[in-house]
Order: C-alpha cells, then structure tokens, then sequence
C-alpha cells in the first residue's frame, strides 16, 4: 500500500465544495448518532460563544439561501477571507489549514442551523 504524499490533498478550490458536503453530512450523522457529544460540545461553548457562532452561522445561510455546498461555498469563502485576512492562500499548509475551516463550518453549520439548538 503506498501512502499519499501531503500534495495529493485535494485542497483546491473545486475540491471546497466536496469538504463542505463531508463536513454537513458528518455534522448530521454526528447529531444523530452522539447526540450525548454534540451536547456535550454545545456545554463546553455555552454563552457568547456559542450565540456568536449561531449569529455568523445564521448570517451565511442566509447569504447563501440553501444549505448545499454550491451555495454555501462563497459566503463561507467571504467569512475566512474575513476572519483570516485573506482569501487566497499562499502554499499547501494555508490550503489544508482553509480545509479544516471551512469543513468545521459546515459541521457547525449542521449543528446549529439545520437543528436549531
């Protein structure tokens, strides 16, 4: 079995759009099947936290007017552009680090839009 160099990530802008569908389908089959975990990270970020990331989450939806990845993507894109100071990273640790972002977004976006908690 040969493993995968760090440069064969798909990390690419065309490959967001799949990271963002993984990140709601696992937002969803985590809210379903560890229901117990997901409580228990809502405890963990009770407060301003947490209504500050419902607050961010709601705005996007709303920009984007669907939860699918299509169009989901730019408004996400524009809330990293904003919150990092830039929209275009620079070498491969910028692109997978914008993977991880972008892909816990979607978790989120699951958790606290689609569910309404």
């Amino acid at each position: 079995m040969r493993l995968a160099g760090e440069a064969e990530c798909p990390a690419e802008d065309l490959d967001l759009l799949d990271w963002i569908e993984a990140g709601l389908e696992f937002g969803r089959r985590s809210i379903n099947e560890q229901p117990q975990l997901v409580s228990d990270i809502f405890q963990e970020c009770a407060g301003k936290r947490l209504e500050d990331s419902r607050s961010v989450i709601q705005e996007t939806v709303a920009k984007a007017g669907r939860i699918e990845p299509a169009k989901l993507i730019r408004p996400i894109l524009e809330w990293y552009a904003n919150v990092f100071q830039s929209d275009a990273p620079h070498f491969y640790g910028q692109r997978l680090a914008r993977v991880g972002c972008l892909t816990d977004f979607a978790v989120w976006i699951s958790w606290l839009h689609e569910n309404e908690v």
